[in-house]
């Protein structure tokens, strides 16, 4: 399946050829902890912040502004390559709110202690209560850009690290099966088709490996081998459905959603017997 590309008009979609997305998405992972780590030093060291504070806000509304880009461009390249896994795009979501926060937190706390500092010492309360607000939410900042990292992280490296880790000897089976397995890749739709396009479940259950990989969806038969590599949330969550109904893990992630659904229509073999 070749995916259809968006519009060139999208500001957030490619430049010269390449996706915007993972060209920003550095500046969040930089700005957001520098921003969280400044507003920390604040929350514990008054004078710093009456003195620096503005520095602290303006490095958080570059994060935010860092964060929005890297979301909208997030999606757009969602567009091209289809949605990542490991919630990747859902956290990735809500990053902008949460810097947002930081920069709006590091504005008023930056006021209040300038006044502190002004009235040498008066209003000490507000200042310790300003203070755990802001570093509660740098805290928080700093977990979630871990979190949509990691998840990142993951959407794109395991299953290459998970191929390139693989032992070899995986493949066997296919080139040496024996003569009671023969009809697996005989049944294969390239080769074989069923003459009605329905296939039985004990059908389905012998394309069972990452090399011949069936699976059946909703009562449609889809051969899914081409699509392992190409999923965004990785081959292994393709290879644990080779051979099996893979209805409710399907429905589980992606019920409901055109696209994935749009997508899985491009490998359909045939329909599941009744």
């Amino acid at each position: 399946m070749i995916a259809q590309l968006p519009a060139e008009s999208d500001p957030f979609a490619l430049v010269q050829g390449l996706p915007v997305h993972p060209l920003v998405v550095h500046a969040a992972v930089v700005f957001i902890p520098m921003a969280a780590l400044g507003l920390l030093l604040m929350a514990v060291w008054p004078k710093f912040g009456a003195r620096f504070g503005w520095l602290v806000w303006m490095l958080a509304l570059v994060a935010t502004g860092a964060s929005f880009v890297a979301k909208e461009s997030g999606e757009a390249l969602e567009d091209i390559v289809g949605a990542p896994g490991f919630d990747h795009a859902e956290l990735g979501d809500k990053m902008p709110l949460f810097a947002g926060a930081l920069f709006l937190v590091a504005i008023v706390l930056w006021l209040v202690q300038r006044s502190y500092v002004k009235r040498d010492g008066g209003g000490k309360a507000g200042i310790v209560i300003m203070g755990l607000i802001a570093a509660a939410v740098a805290v928080l900042n700093l977990y979630w850009v871990y979190a949509v990292g990691d998840s990142g992280a993951k959407s794109v490296w395991k299953s290459e690290i998970a191929a390139a880790t693989a032992p070899t000897p995986t493949a066997t089976p296919t080139a040496t099966a024996s003569p009671t397995a023969s009809p697996t890749a005989s049944a294969s739709p390239s080769t074989s088709p069923s003459a009605d396009g329905t296939y039985t479940a004990a059908e389905v259950a012998t394309h069972n490996s990452a090399g011949d990989c069936w699976t059946s969806i909703n009562g449609k038969v889809y051969d899914v081998t081409d699509w392992e590599d190409k999923h965004p949330g990785g081959a292994e969550r393709i290879i644990n459905l080779c051979g099996t109904d893979g209805s409710s893990a399907f429905d589980d992630q992606h019920g409901g959603e055109p696209k994935p659904e749009d997508m899985l229509a491009d490998y359909q073999i045939g329909v599941l017997a009744q």
